[in-house]
């Protein structure tokens, strides 16, 4: 079985998927795997069987309050996760990302945080994948213009306040000058 291939072949932790077409459904798996030796020589493997839901709700539980979109992608140009649904997850479809950024994602080390673009990334070999963020840019500009705009009005309603109260004083406090 491929996993297995790839995890002999290799000393760090490998993925693979079920997804067979351009899309992940909710039913594929994926499979994070293993092989531990001894003396280059294959004593056992261990298998982790991820379903897409369950990814799914173990990135739900870290979304902040600004929606943003998140990606989870592996080496092989797959999204196998994105926040956006299972129509933008699949096989190739992280390549196609790097396309319309016209950049690429870089091999970086664990503890390095890379930019491609509208998006922040980074990578877990030890998973082998890259987890990637979109900056918060929309978001923060709508939440800051917001704030502009009742500051603004908080603004104006309190200087025609001010000029009422000033004239509403110098009707009824002051004497008239002669």
């Amino acid at each position: 079985w491929g996993i297995f291939r790839k995890a002999m072949e290799r000393d760090e932790i490998v993925t693979a998927t079920t997804a067979k077409d351009n899309f992940i459904s909710a039913n594929d798996r994926i499979y994070i795997a293993k092989a531990f030796k001894q003396d280059q020589v294959v004593q056992g493997f261990i298998l982790i069987e991820v379903t897409r839901n369950a990814l799914a709700n173990l990135m739900n539980e870290n979304r902040d309050s600004v929606s943003r979109v998140q990606l989870v992608g592996n080496n092989q140009g797959s999204i196998l996760y994105s926040s956006n649904g299972i129509s933008e997850e699949g096989l190739g479809k992280l390549r196609n990302i790097e396309q319309q950024e016209g950049d690429e994602l870089q091999e970086i080390s664990d503890d390095e945080i890379s930019y491609l673009n509208d998006f922040i990334y980074t990578h877990n070999s030890n998973a082998d994948i890259y987890l990637l963020l979109a900056k918060p840019t929309s978001a923060v500009i709508s939440i800051v213009m917001w704030l502009i705009i009742i500051l603004i009005v908080t603004g104006c309603v309190f200087i025609t306040l001010s000029f009422f109260l000033a004239n509403y004083l110098a009707k009824n406090l002051a004497e008239p000058i002669l």
